[in-house]
């Protein structure tokens, strides 16, 4: 028994090797993109429990941060200050250094803020969203502290992603297709606009 399922396990990492990296890539990055961890420093406390795109409905704290860590594929250091009474009651984010994906995530965040107040904002071409309803988000801060976080669909994402079934579309070819649409969107707006 124990030598067939090592059997299975050696065919089963074959396959995601040689299946190219597109797809074992693919892999990596949904599995990243199920949590994150945040270490906290700076003047202020925080604590509270975040669901939701906006992860912080049940919080409190007057706080003025840096973070550093990762958030899904995003890595690097984000400056928080702000007020919570259960709710948000005053809130900014920056990104300050890390990988590309640190600045998309922060405006991706304004971006669902402004959609929130019913102001349509365009939303620039993203390889995945940052921000999923279902997210939960922990927060425990005085000074110093952890944050930590987890999205279910992105967990959905990676596991039903193994049979090449892309709900987030977020994998390879799935970017290449939704970059394509975009491109050929615009191309007829410009078009549009000539005539």
């Amino acid at each position: 028994m124990i030598g067939r399922v090592r059997l299975v396990l050696l065919f089963c990492a074959v396959g995601l090797l040689a299946g190219g990296c597109a797809y074992t890539k693919d892999r990596l990055n949904d599995l990243a993109d199920i949590g994150g961890v945040r270490f906290i420093a700076g003047g202020g406390g925080k604590a509270g429990l975040g669901i939701g795109p906006y992860r912080s409905p049940v919080t409190l704290g007057w706080y003025n941060f840096s973070k550093y860590g990762w958030d899904g594929r995003s890595i690097g250091r984000w400056d928080e200050s702000g007020g919570d009474l259960i709710i948000p009651l005053e809130y900014e984010v920056h990104a300050v250094g890390g990988t590309e994906t640190v600045w998309d995530w922060v405006e991706e965040y304004y971006q669902i803020v402004a959609e929130s107040k019913g102001v349509h904002s365009y939303r620039k071409y993203q390889t995945y969203t940052f921000h999923n309803y279902g997210d939960v988000q922990f927060t425990l801060a005085f000074c110093i502290g952890a944050e930590a976080n987890m999205s279910p669909k992105q967990m959905i994402d990676f596991v039903v992603g193994f049979t090449t079934i892309d709900i987030n579309h977020d994998d390879h070819d799935s970017r290449a297709q939704d970059k394509q649409e975009q491109e050929e969107a615009e191309n007829m707006e410009d078009v549009a606009s000539i005539h």
